[in-house]
């Protein structure tokens, strides 16, 4: 589970932090990427393309009063958001999930003490009524999500097992431990589109399994290097494809009717969370460092290496542990952790940034570890580590 960090960091921990992006800096020029200085005010054009094709944007953006005001009218027609908080948590417990179902009408919220809390979510008020409470006895929840059919719900707790909860019967399941995996822990997971497969991500180096999302039996095994450590996945393409990533900063692109890395490259230098558009086009993939970078899939493919766009200093060099696209991409969110718990909104078409002073609630005060928008980011649900988990209501004018 992730940590709490109220103090600020050590001297010793701020300069480890510089020398990592001074390193990610030298590994951007080797892409051909320039890197904006982190207190740079305005989105800046970089590395335009001998046919002028296309470019790399670099976003960047500070807090002092100058930047908000050239950043925040940007981001106004997405960001005046109501805070409709979900119930609470009996326990202050880390929600360390939030996921809306396929319709919008109900959103997951699942912590640290075993329960998951589904709330139906109410169109005229933007409020949201728990109807259900679903507990798994000692088990302490690192990710849960509905099935894309919202048939089931599918959780993982850093076991071997993974548990799965049909909301029609009312009946809960575990399947595992798994052949060649028994004692591997368990800790993140992506659903394929046509609810066919399930990428399951563990303590297994180099190795992400597949499981089929109906049996939840061992259907196949992607293989990254033999040093790596999965970190995050992704389904593209309709889930003929899978993005992933490792410890190590390295992104790797299978095609999974052959099981075979068509691409690879290495996007930073640590670990690296990673997040998918909707429509399969873009991905994200962040450091711990505050870079963030975005390909274009089908140039990716291809064997493109250089992301499209770079975005830097958006967190003053705290690890970024979440990225997330809206349903159609004009948005992208980022929570990071470490000295600041900060959740960021980024405005892709523009490349305007939310300013520090998004949100005026006390969501900073509770330290965002979850996220995910509604299917017409029409809301977004945002968990915390004090056991809250907020609804907003977004308008994408």
């Amino acid at each position: 589970m992730w940590k709490i960090v109220n103090e600020p960091r050590s001297n010793y921990e701020k300069n480890k932090r510089r020398a990592q992006a001074e390193k990610e800096k030298v590994l951007a020029t080797r892409h051909n990427k320039k890197a904006c200085p982190a207190l740079n005010l305005h989105a800046k054009v970089v590395g335009a393309k001998a046919d002028n094709r296309s470019s790399k944007t670099v976003a960047t953006s500070n807090d002092n009063e100058a930047a908000n005001a050239k950043v925040f009218p940007c981001l106004q027609q997405i960001s005046r958001l109501v805070d409709a908080r979900l119930e609470r948590s009996a326990h202050n417990c880390c929600i360390s999930s939030v996921r809306f179902n396929k319709e919008g009408r109900l959103v997951l919220a699942a912590g640290s003490d075993g329960n998951m809390r589904l709330s139906q979510i109410d169109s005229e008020n933007s409020n949201a009524k728990r109807v259900q409470t679903i507990s798994l006895p000692n088990c302490e929840i690192d990710q849960a999500a509905f099935m894309p059919n919202g048939s089931e719900v599918i959780v993982v707790d850093s076991t071997e097992f993974v548990y799965s909860y049909d909301l029609m019967n009312n009946a809960l399941s575990k399947a595992g431990p798994f052949p060649k995996w028994e004692d591997r822990r368990l800790h993140n997971f992506e659903v394929s589109p046509d609810s066919s497969t399930i990428a399951l991500v563990g303590n297994n180096k180099g190795y992400i399994l597949l499981i089929s999302a109906k049996t939840k039996e061992k259907v196949g095994v992607l293989r990254m290097d033999d040093d790596s450590q999965a970190r995050s996945v992704a389904y593209t393409d309709g889930g003929n494809q899978l993005v992933g990533t490792d410890g190590s900063g390295h992104v790797y692109l299978w095609d999974l009717r052959t099981k075979r890395c068509v691409n690879k490259t290495i996007a930073c230098l640590d670990n690296a969370p990673l997040g998918s558009s909707l429509d399969s086009s873009l991905f994200a993939v962040a450091s711990s460092s505050g870079f963030v970078n975005i390909y274009d899939r089908s140039e990716f493919v291809n064997g493109g290496c250089e992301p499209v766009k770079v975005i830097d200093g958006l967190t003053s060099c705290t690890s970024i542990e979440q990225v997330k696209f809206n349903h159609d991409a004009q948005i992208l969110a980022m929570i990071s952790r470490g000295g600041e718990h900060t959740l960021k909104l980024l405005h892709l078409p523009s490349c305007s940034v939310s300013p520090g002073t998004w949100p005026e609630t006390d969501l900073k005060s509770q330290f965002p570890c979850s996220l995910d928008f509604s299917p017409s980011s029409g809301l977004m649900a945002v968990g915390t580590f004090c056991g809250n988990a907020m609804l907003f209501r977004t308008q994408l004018l």
